[in-house]
């Protein structure tokens, strides 16, 4: 068990199946080996629930924010638009379709 975190994360979400499940715990993800060629990264996690519910983030990271992580974190806005401008680049290059967006996502410890 993990402790709760806030994700922030530029790029594209995708809810995750069953079957896609096995492709992440293995790696094996197509959209995993796209966004590492393309220098970008992801996260991916279990959301609880009946039933439970997974997402995958591919993009760049913003900033993790939880006890084991860091307490706070800050991005100016020029930043932000340098990693919007990378990022949609990347995803480009990776074949990864959509416009990134800002998630900030909540991953209890359920």
């Amino acid at each position: 068990m993990s402790a709760p975190l806030c994700v922030t994360y530029i790029g594209l979400r995708y809810e995750v199946s069953d079957p896609e499940m096995e492709a992440l715990e293995l790696r094996t993800d197509p959209r995993l080996h796209a966004a590492r060629r393309a220098g970008l990264t992801w996260y991916w996690a279990t959301l609880p629930g009946d039933p439970p519910r997974a997402f995958l983030l591919v993009g760049r990271s913003v900033a993790m924010v939880g006890p084991e992580h860091a307490e706070t974190e800050s991005c100016s806005r020029e930043n932000l638009e340098d990693l919007f401008a990378d990022t949609r680049l990347k995803l480009a290059a990776a074949g990864l379709h959509g416009s990134p967006l800002l998630y900030i996502q909540w991953v209890s410890d359920d």
